[in-house]
């Protein structure tokens, strides 16, 4: 009869190689989701969400803040340097109060 060290040699000889080809091939397989995602398109403008309200037409986008009353003072100084014609600030995010955007409309 085999000593009980012998007989953890001989099973730990037998599964050591298989496990080191289960090892080698799951390193070897690249991961397919990663790959297979399309890059995504190019936009104009960039940020977390989309919109909740869609680009008003006539109006250019001209940048973000977190709070409404500095948005509206922003767009308050550019029409009265005439730098643009009017100005929008609408809710740029899908949580209502979370940023603004502004959009002027020049001559």
């Amino acid at each position: 009869m085999r000593s009980r060290q012998t007989k953890i040699r001989t099973t730990a000889l037998r599964v050591l190689p298989v496990a080191a080809a289960a090892a080698a091939v799951a390193l070897a397989v690249p991961a397919t989701p990663a790959a297979a995602q399309p890059a995504p398109a190019e936009t104009t403008r960039t940020q977390a969400a989309f919109s909740a309200v869609p680009d008003p037409v006539g109006y250019h986008f001209t940048g973000y803040y977190s709070r409404l009353v500095d948005c509206q003072n922003r767009g308050n100084d550019g029409v009265s340097r005439n730098e643009w014609e009017g100005y929008i600030c609408i809710n740029g995010s899908w949580f209502p109060g979370d940023d603004y955007e502004l959009w002027v409309r020049f001559w």
